[in-house]
């Protein structure tokens, strides 16, 4: 349907920079960087949230 939502996962954390949603809520939310830390983007349907007991962990990053 033409959304775009643009994640970026790094060494600072994960957050949403870029989205074309009308209130960018989501952007502003910042980086994510602990466990529990959630930014949504209700419009597009995308939730990115950090899980586990500590950000370094084996995993890059996760999509579904």
């Amino acid at each position: 349907d033409g959304t775009a939502v643009f994640v970026r996962i790094g060494p600072e954390g994960a957050a949403i920079i870029q989205s074309d949603c009308t209130d960018q809520t989501c952007v502003h939310t910042g980086a994510l960087q602990q466990a529990g830390d959630t930014a949504i983007c209700l419009p597009n349907r995308v939730v990115v949230r950090i899980v586990g007991t500590s950000v370094n962990t084996p995993v890059d990053g996760t999509t579904g």
